[in-house]
């Protein structure tokens, strides 16, 4: 959970908050999902939760969530936020606490609205899946593990075989992929068809197609060089954070596998990369909880 304050946090707003302000049709998850995904949710409780032993031997947690102060402040102001969510099908009721989570805003890249942050690490990397498995879903129309699609640990879609486009999911960013102009604004119109369908709002940063176009971390470039690449500045967070780690010498193990997750993220798409952090992926899983010199 967050230690302290956020930096550069803005306070939260209501009419800053675009979730409650948007027309919304929630559908339960197991609908919007594939196969494979729908029975990790059919048996939640044996994938998902963890038992009563596995809470026991995790131990206490004492680290307070953080909550933004007009809403930690005021109970009006909190009391109107979680009514309009449960207007718009967001959040239900349950008779006591199970757990509780963080609540504050940070910036967008429109200044006009801020993002809601629920801090609920526990259940992150779930999330974060599920959001990511119904996306793609349903940006595919609904296929089951379709050849377009560009995924992770999958083959990638030959693009050169035309009219072959490949649709290109990060959680809830679209982006599609092709040589040809008409090409991509069909399936573009595709995406959008299959989204009206599901009752989920799409809004296109842009409508225009772009020759090099940056995604989340990555820059595709159809120009003149046809390549992959990281975004420079990932580069250099990750080369500076790796000087300050050895300039500090001795620091928790837990922070050098932080880095390494960072390092593990730029080398994806040079895999082969990976091997020269055998030695410190080694290291890291037989001293996670000890100070490293």
């Amino acid at each position: 959970m967050l230690r302290g304050v956020p930096p550069n946090q803005p306070a939260y707003s209501f009419e800053k908050v675009k979730v409650l302000h948007s027309e919304l049709r929630p559908r339960p998850l197991g609908t919007v999902v594939p196969q494979h995904t729908k029975a990790l949710l059919e048996r939640a409780s044996t994938f998902i939760m963890k038992s009563p032993g596995e809470l026991r031997m995790d131990g206490p947690c004492h680290i307070n969530p953080y909550r933004d102060p007009v809403l930690r402040k005021s109970s009006k102001e909190f009391i109107t936020f979680m009514v309009r969510l449960a207007n718009q099908g967001l959040v239900s009721f349950r008779d006591h606490i199970k757990e509780t989570v963080g609540l504050f805003c940070v910036k967008k890249k429109t200044p006009e609205w801020v993002r809601l942050i629920l801090d609920a690490r526990l259940g992150w990397s779930w999330a974060l899946y599920f959001a990511q498995q119904a996306v793609s879903h349903i940006a595919c129309g609904r296929v089951e593990r379709p050849l377009t699609e560009v995924r992770d640990k999958t083959p990638a879609p030959d693009i050169s075989q035309q009219p072959c486009v490949g649709v290109y999911v990060t959680v809830d960013n679209i982006a599609t992929l092709g040589l040809e102009l008409t090409d991509v604004k069909k399936t573009a119109l595709q995406v959008e068809q299959f989204s009206r369908e599901a009752s989920i709002p799409l809004t296109w940063s842009t409508q225009e197609t772009k020759r090099v176009f940056q995604t989340v971390g990555m820059v595709i470039d159809f120009d003149e060089k046809q390549i992959i690449r990281n975004k420079p500045s990932r580069l250099w967070r990750a080369f500076l954070a790796g000087r300050e780690i050895l300039r500090h010498g001795r620091i928790a193990v837990k922070v050098l596998e932080r880095w390494l997750g960072h390092m593990t993220a730029i080398f994806m798409i040079a895999p082969r990369g990976l091997s020269c952090f055998f030695h410190i992926q080694k290291f890291i899983g037989e001293n996670r909880d000890r100070r490293a010199f």
